[in-house]
């Protein structure tokens, strides 16, 4: 059984700002998802492609239903997104799906990703433990 950490953290801006932005990083048995990426590139013999996490203000507008949604019903989540602060360039999801009491994570990789990356694990969530892991979405209104 995996488990899920989900944690705002602090990260230098991507638009040149003096403010750092506050985004949504995702850990999977204690390794963040930034980590798996690096660690699948270097055994592709590849680059990442520069994805980064997401800022709060994106997760309070675009992606906060997903996550919310994602212990009932099958759906798309979005991780990571392009550097360049473009959404519609390239977004790392994963596909969810639930089985009696599991989320289970595949990766939803275009042919760049897969090319880039390989095959990325999958990942089973306790349901209960999911949803717990979920209540860090509830501090975005203090933010």
């Amino acid at each position: 059984m995996d488990q899920l950490e989900l944690c705002w953290e602090q990260r230098p801006s991507r638009h040149k700002k003096a403010k750092p932005e506050t985004v949504l990083a995702v850990y999977v048995n204690g390794v963040s998802i930034e980590q798996l990426l690096q660690a699948a590139a270097d055994k592709n013999q590849s680059r990442t492609l520069g994805d980064v996490f997401i800022n709060s203000t994106l997760v309070q507008e675009l992606l906060l239903p997903d996550w919310q949604n994602s212990c009932q019903q099958a759906g798309l989540i979005t991780l990571m997104a392009c550097s360049c602060g473009q959404w519609e360039c390239s977004t790392l999801s994963v596909k969810t799906t639930q089985q009696a009491n599991w989320v289970h994570w595949q990766f939803a990789l275009n042919d760049v990703y897969a090319k880039t990356y390989g095959q990325l694990p999958e990942f089973w969530f306790d349901a209960q433990a999911y949803a717990e892991a979920l209540q860090t979405l509830d501090q975005l209104s203090a933010l």
